[in-house]
């Protein structure tokens, strides 16, 4: 089963009317309707996180991060990532949850 649509420009609002569209298809449950369940097998689809920072759980994977991108250098990985400074923001939250482990 697949969902679609480019009804809008931008691909956040096309995914929202998704979700939209299959949270409607739940409340057919409520009313008896559906008995097979059909309306839950989209979401099965989506990723369980949209999280960047969700592959960052141990020191060591704070560690390797910093070591691959930044030499292994916390303050190195705040300044270059952070967005002030032409920085990436998922980067950037990534280098925070490292010093977070870190600390």
């Amino acid at each position: 089963m697949g969902y679609a649509t480019a009804e809008y420009d931008d691909w956040q609002d096309n995914l929202r009317a998704i979700a939209l569209a299959m949270e409607a298809l739940r409340a057919v449950d409520r009313y008896g309707v559906s008995k097979r369940g059909e309306q839950y097998q989209g979401w099965k689809q989506l990723p369980q996180s949209t999280d960047p920072t969700s592959e960052l759980r141990t020191k060591d994977d704070a560690l390797d991060y910093l070591t691959e991108r930044y030499g292994g250098d916390l303050r190195r990985g705040l300044f270059e990532s952070h967005p002030d400074h032409g920085g990436n923001t998922d980067d950037f939250r990534k280098v925070m949850r490292c010093k977070e482990l870190l600390a």
